[in-house]
């Protein structure tokens, strides 16, 4: 290993001793933990009123902007690390309504842009070696994401420190999730690579990752929930077979989830906008309009049902993401395996 490696690998051991500190410090008496019990399908529109904060290093002094979306009524929850596509340079603005969504089911959902990165931080990354497999990243020639992760474990230490006093509600950061989509999953197993607790649960939602080839499976129980949308492996390959859902899936070696959502693509999970720009240009493969929002619901329950499994042990939800016959749309390319 090298002594770059082996330094981001001490960063992440001690973003997970801090992590699991503030979760001591932050459940003590006074703060309701909300538990995620629900009868039925979590397939519907949840069921807490939801508010948002953007974080900017020029006002709040944090690594990176991030943005929070979050539920109002006061308790403690789980928080989902967000990280968008191409490499996170697709801002969480730009799933404002899936990320809202989800928050709205109980969770604390903090989408983060390494956008923001200075020119300087810039600067020290072209210095870093990358893999042999991994492409321009979006911020110069050989940019390497190992400088970004270290923004992205920052960033994750700082939230830690100040997001109870930014909103009403509480981080249980003993229970927290990884959540990306598209090359920003690349980021996101890179991280779980390098600390193998880093996280109690990790969602890829159309996975495409480079470092992948170079990864052997890793040995956390970390459990994960891999799904592709079918049209985003069609011409013009915004994921790539042999690096995406099924790769992640074979990587990840404790209790996991596959599935491949029929009919629907790559950008259907943005906003309106940026979905119509994504159709019009034909940059990835889409579905029509008229199924969108049916889309985010079905993801948003998916990840919902997923993480009261794992997170909060019911049992009953496992049914929802093993079961494929209660799933509200078609999927192909299922397995599962609960074997750690």
């Amino acid at each position: 290993m090298s002594a770059y490696g082996y330094r981001l690998k001490v960063c992440c051991l001690l973003l997970t001793i801090q992590l699991t500190r503030a979760t001591v410090e932050l459940l003590g008496p006074g703060h309701h933990h909300w538990y995620p019990q629900r009868v039925g399908s979590p397939f519907g529109p949840g069921t807490f009123a939801t508010s948002q904060r953007v974080i900017e290093p020029s006002v709040d002094n944090s690594p990176l902007k991030s943005t929070v979306y979050y539920p109002v009524t006061p308790g403690a929850y789980a928080p989902i690390v967000f990280i968008g596509g191409m490499y996170g340079y697709v801002l969480s603005e730009y799933y404002s309504t899936f990320l809202t969504t989800v928050a709205s089911h109980g969770y604390i959902v903090i989408g983060m842009d390494p956008r923001t990165l200075t020119p300087q931080d810039e600067h020290i990354s072209h210095t870093r070696n990358v893999s042999k497999h991994s492409p321009n990243n979006g911020v110069g020639d050989n940019h390497s994401v190992t400088s970004k992760l270290e923004f992205y474990l920052k960033q994750m230490s700082w939230l830690k420190d100040h997001l109870r006093n930014i909103t009403a509600t509480v981080p249980d950061w003993g229970k927290a999730a990884l959540m990306c989509q598209s090359a920003g999953c690349d980021d996101t197993l890179l991280m779980i690579n390098g600390s193998r607790s880093i996280a109690h649960a990790a969602i890829f939602i159309d996975p495409v990752s480079f470092h992948s080839l170079d990864l052997q499976p890793i040995p956390s129980r970390i459990p994960a929930l891999s799904f592709m949308s079918q049209l985003s492996e069609d011409f013009p390959y915004c994921c790539i077979s042999g690096m995406g859902w099924k790769k992640v899936y074979s990587l990840m070696t404790c209790t996991k989830v596959r599935m491949e959502i029929k009919d629907f693509g790559h950008c259907d999970l943005l906003e309106q906008s940026v979905w119509e720009k994504c159709h019009a240009t034909k940059i990835c493969r889409t579905t029509d309009d008229s199924r969108l929002q049916e889309y985010r619901q079905f993801a948003s329950g998916v990840v919902d049902a997923f993480l009261r499994w794992t997170l909060y042990g019911d049992k009953n939800m496992a049914q929802y993401v093993t079961v494929p016959s209660l799933m509200p749309l078609p999927i192909e390319g299922f397995a599962f395996s609960v074997t750690c």
